[in-house]
């Protein structure tokens, strides 16, 4: 109910900036309590998920986040998510991940060569 909550809260925010977003909902509980206030920002649910999470898990969500689309139509992805501190009290965080910038100042890694010479096409094949 708190990861809900603070759902909540980035939308509002978002909205009042005047920026769209979509949410991805992992789990039946957060997707009963997200759906009754904000079913229209949903585009997926995924329930029925092993917890808890690995890499393969989260490698198969990536993958399908972003044959949705998530590299190319959004400028970030947040994850919002409970970090256990003992079995009474969970905090709440959450990262934002942006997009690898191909060009430009923001460009990563400078100082090395890649094969293609392409840094673009070079992203798009990893």
């Amino acid at each position: 109910s708190f990861i809900s909550r603070g759902v909540r809260s980035c939308v509002s925010k978002l909205k009042d900036q005047g920026k769209e977003c979509d949410i991805v909902v992992i789990g039946d509980k957060g997707r009963a309590q997200l759906k009754r206030m904000m079913g229209d920002n949903i585009t997926r649910s995924m329930t029925e998920v092993q917890t808890p999470g690995n890499f393969s898990l989260a490698s198969a969500l990536a993958s399908e986040l972003i044959a949705a689309g998530a590299a190319t139509k959004y400028d970030a992805v947040m994850i919002m998510y409970n970090s256990y501190v003992n079995p009474a009290v969970y905090k709440q965080k959450y990262k934002v991940i942006t997009p690898f910038a191909t060009e430009g100042p923001d460009e990563p890694m400078v100082e090395y060569t890649f094969e293609p010479d392409d840094k673009p096409e070079m992203f798009e094949d990893m």
